[in-house]
């Protein structure tokens, strides 16, 4: 039996990036969360992504320093490195489960920070 599920609550240590990918033009969401692991303040930052409407809504509600559940599986990307030509590789967490866990005042649009909402995604993506 293999299991690959990663639960984990922290803050963006800046704010997520958005592009579009592919023929269809996904969206690709990426950020990084810092993640206390133990009551001495070790941290950990694991990158992260989410794809299509859940990147979305995560640039669209989230900023630098905003805390934040996320669900999902870690998985590998590997590359070659155009200047040195060497293989790379890093891990990271696909995001399918999120949760802002921001007070009201926080987890707005960032067009419109006046009214209150939050905003919680619990779906596969």
């Amino acid at each position: 039996m293999q299991f690959n599920q990663v639960n984990l609550a922290g803050y963006l240590t800046k704010d997520p990036q958005a592009r579009s990918v592919g023929a269809k033009n996904t969206t690709l969401c990426t950020f990084s969360l810092a993640v206390q692991i133990d009551k001495k303040k070790d941290t950990m930052f694991i990158d992260c992504i989410a794809w299509g409407k859940a990147g979305e809504t995560i640039v669209k509600y989230l900023n630098k320093g905003s805390n934040m559940f996320v669900s999902g599986e870690l998985e590998t990307s590997s590359w070659t490195d155009k200047e040195t030509q060497q293989k790379r590789s890093k891990m990271q967490l696909n995001v399918r489960n999120f949760q802002f866990l921001n007070d009201r005042q926080e987890a707005k649009p960032q067009q419109d920070r006046a009214e209150g909402s939050s905003v919680a995604v619990d779906e596969d993506f």
